[in-house]
């Protein structure tokens, strides 16, 4: 008997220590798991940021580009104002040379 006692204390140790293992198992595949977890987080973090990034100086360029028309606009009308001035000088000095 007391080989069967000291045998069933062998197979609880045994158990218990087969427990403990994989309870450690568990825990670093945890602790593994929360490691990629938070490296996919700050992937996405720093992909958002690239993007908002990209976005924000997406945005400036095309203000800067509606800038530009709107200044190529206003020359553009500007020189147009200056040919019809033109046209009206000719006119006036066609005129002034009719009368005279």
């Amino acid at each position: 008997m007391g080989t069967a006692t000291t045998e069933r204390e062998r197979d609880k140790i045994r158990w218990k220590h087969r427990r403990e293992k994989e309870r450690e198992r568990e825990i670093s595949e945890e602790i593994s798991r929360e490691r990629e977890r938070e490296s996919f987080r700050e992937r996405d973090f720093e992909r958002e940021r690239e993007t908002r990034k990209r976005d924000a100086k997406e945005r400036e360029f095309r203000e800067e580009k509606g800038e530009e028309k709107e200044r190529k606009r206003k020359r553009e009308k500007e020189r147009e104002r200056e040919r019809e001035r033109e046209k009206e000088r000719e006119r006036e000095k066609g005129d002034r040379a009719k009368e005279r």
